[in-house]
């Protein structure tokens, strides 16, 4: 070809114009290329259909970060626990592995964490709530023991007394366990004072411990009981709305 060519320079000019011939359409593809994709038509709908809701830009630069911080990812040294080869790779295994192992120790367990919370927050102050009920009982106790036992009897049969506040031991537990039960206090369990020389003094009695028993100590108990559990379900959506948001 090239003897040829040494023959005949017409054939020379020819191959030198079909080569400028070609490198000009070269030039014009490109240019086309150029014009239509990047600052023509084809880019500007391009450009459109990206930016078209918030949402799409929002997950192309949530990609664009998630990329930057790859490189982050695979040097960091829980990476290379699982990187042995330094490949920058690990497996699907070995990733189930990890994610497994990170999920273990960062989430929180969800059958402890209301007895953690029950334990450490709500227990204390629930004793000490049920103490002082148990201190008050005792007091109004000892006031009913040694000034309005008679009214604890309501037996109809002498011969077979009704064993309420014979001693300060059964008298206590009655109040404990029939008193604090009763809705209207422990007035509602014995006899009625009308009539009795001691009638203001036992409006004052019971008036006072189902003030103070009923309505204050049990409600204060309840209230405890029942903010706890409304504080332990607030956390709960907390740490739910936590971890969606992170994921």
């Amino acid at each position: 070809m090239q003897m040829k060519l040494s023959q005949d320079s017409s054939q020379i000019k020819l191959l030198k114009e079909l080569l400028d011939l070609l490198k000009d359409m070269v030039v014009m593809m490109l240019s086309l290329l150029e014009g239509n994709i990047v600052n023509g038509t084809i880019g500007k709908q391009m450009v459109d259909t990206l930016v078209e809701s918030s949402s799409n830009v929002e997950m192309i630069l949530k990609f664009f970060d998630m990329f930057l911080k790859l490189k982050d990812l695979t040097s960091s040294e829980a990476f290379k626990e699982y990187d042995s080869e330094g490949k920058g790779i690990i497996s699907k295994k070995e990733f189930q592995k990890a994610m497994e192992g990170q999920w273990d120790r960062l989430v929180i367990n969800t059958p402890s964490f209301p007895n953690n919370y029950w334990d450490k927050f709500v227990k204390r102050k629930l004793v000490l709530t049920v103490g002082l009920l148990a201190v008050v009982v005792y007091l109004y106790t000892v006031v009913a023991f040694n000034f309005f036992r008679k009214f604890y009897n309501k037996s109809e049969d002498e011969d077979e007394p009704d064993m309420k506040c014979d001693d300060m031991m059964t008298c206590y537990l009655f109040h404990m366990y029939v008193g604090v039960r009763a809705g209207g206090g422990i007035g509602d369990e014995i006899e009625d004072p009308a009539g009795d020389p001691y009638e203001i003094y036992r409006i004052v009695f019971d008036i006072t411990f189902f003030f103070f028993v009923i309505v204050i100590l049990l409600a204060i108990i309840q209230g405890l009981i029942i903010d706890a559990f409304g504080e332990l379900r607030d956390q709960q959506e907390q740490v739910k709305e936590d971890m969606e948001v992170r994921s």
